[in-house]
């Protein structure tokens, strides 16, 4: 089942290296993309000076986005 989770998660990451902006933003600049086969979404920004994808967090898809927009 872990290594399974690291797939999708791998997955998630290749998708997102591929078309970073394919994803709409949930807050501020922040993306996410959710994971296939697990309950969780991949928080990410798109850092345009740098030409860098930034990933901030994997985070479980029901817990309240007021715990951790704010932060």
């Amino acid at each position: 089942m872990a290594i399974a989770f690291l797939d999708r998660i791998d997955e998630a990451k290749k998708h997102i290296a591929d078309f970073p902006t394919s994803f709409q933003i949930k807050y501020k600049n922040v993306r996410t993309v959710l994971l296939k086969q697990f309950p969780y979404h991949v928080h990410y920004i798109i850092n345009e000076t740098k030409k860098q994808i930034v990933v901030l967090a994997v985070i479980y898809a029901y817990r309240n986005p007021k715990d951790y927009s704010n932060r």
